[in-house]
């Protein structure tokens, strides 16, 4: 059974379902070729020359470009300043100028911006305050609840990741191939981790599962279950392009009729 439009074009159903199949098929190969372009995937993130799952065994909290600095100072507060530290990882201070705080943890700052002002001030005490710290961020995307940019005040694991961006989608997020990508110098590494257990969707393993921490820079993404994959692209299509012919509605301007010679 086919629908004759205004035009007189004969569009048969099956058709359509198998252009729409094609253009599916050729949008995942564009896909996968995007993700896989300079990615190691992998099936234990635990093996050797994958992804550490240590994270940061005891985090040194430095300051890098895009952090936000507060230096308040004790006894002259009409020099108190904030700024973002920029890409050269240097800030602009009053008196003293350019300093390269990058690299340096607030103790150090302090003292670096102690030392600078000797020349200057009697008694240069200054408080160095980490307001933002952009340079350690991390996200969380995909079927979560608040997908966004989080930042990493110390170690965090992939679970609690998970918990900061609000959980997941239990209609949806698909547990079992959460993805951690990293970028690790020139290359990126992608480990896949089953979460389902962690968050009650499937027995508890009675092995001791280690937990694996995130790095500065890491993106978790929560993918989704392959039905609502599948609902997603005939949505996507299959109903939109129907729709778009006048055959799912009977509003519009094109005229449809239904061919029963066919």
């Amino acid at each position: 059974m086919g629908c004759v439009c205004q035009e007189g074009h004969i569009v048969t159903m099956r058709r359509l379902v198998s252009v729409g199949f094609r253009a599916g098929l050729a949008l995942c190969a564009v896909l996968w070729a995007g993700l896989s372009s300079g990615c190691v995937f992998l099936d234990d993130p635990y093996g050797p020359d994958h992804l550490d799952p240590s994270g940061e065994a005891a985090p040194r909290i430095t300051i890098g470009p895009g952090d936000t600095l507060e230096v308040k100072f004790i006894y002259t507060e009409d020099l108190d300043t904030e700024q973002e530290v920029r890409r050269d990882g240097c800030v602009t201070l009053p008196l003293v100028g350019r300093l390269k705080v990058a690299g340096l943890t607030c103790e150090e700052a302090e003292h670096l911006i102690n030392k600078a002002y000797q020349m200057e001030l009697t008694d240069p005490r200054v408080m160095v305050i980490l307001r933002s710290q952009w340079s350690r961020r991390f996200y969380v995307t995909g079927e979560v609840n608040y997908p966004g940019i989080h930042t990493m005040p110390t170690r965090i694991s992939i679970l609690e990741a998970m918990v900061m961006a609000g959980g997941h989608r239990t209609d949806s997020a698909a547990l079992d191939t959460v993805l951690v990508i990293r970028q690790e110098g020139d290359v990126r590494r992608v480990g896949t981790f089953d979460l389902s257990p962690s968050f009650g969707v499937k027995a508890p393993i009675e092995a001791e599962i280690k937990p694996f921490y995130l790095k500065p820079g890491d993106i978790v993404y929560v993918p989704a279950t392959k039905i609502v994959r599948l609902d997603r692209w005939v949505d996507q299509h299959i109903h939109r392009v129907i729709r778009g012919l006048g055959v799912a509605t009977r509003t519009g301007t094109t005229d449809v009729r239904y061919d029963m010679t066919d």
